[in-house]
């Protein structure tokens, strides 16, 4: 649920976690709104104070932590599903939020 004033803001939102299983860009959501990729960039950025690619990384890392908690995919898979280009691009992400790997980090929520 969000409490915003901005429908085209709430409308970029949707899309990006609608969008979780997909690699998107910051101009696939401008394209999805009908706005120029600039002008959503400043709203959402005084919306939320983060950018726009920060909250698709943001999504798709939520989207990856409950598949390798939940799950048995193998890492690609999950990269895959969680809209990360590939899985070294995920292994990168992890590293830098987390410290970990994907499959450390499974296995610490996993409690092993």
């Amino acid at each position: 649920m969000l409490a915003l004033d901005d429908p085209d803001v709430i409308a970029a939102v949707r899309f990006i976690r609608e969008n979780a299983d997909r690699a998107i860009r910051v101009n696939d959501v401008a394209h999805a709104v009908a706005m120029s990729r600039r002008s959503l960039e400043r709203r959402f950025l005084r919306a939320f104070d983060r950018t726009i690619a920060d909250e698709i990384t943001r999504v798709h890392v939520q989207r990856a932590k409950k598949l390798l908690s939940e799950s048995d995919l193998p890492i690609p898979h999950v990269a895959e599903a969680a809209g990360f280009g590939s899985p070294e691009y995920l292994a990168t992400v992890f590293r830098r939020e987390f410290g970990v790997t994907p499959l450390k980090y499974r296995s610490k929520v996993r409690g092993r």
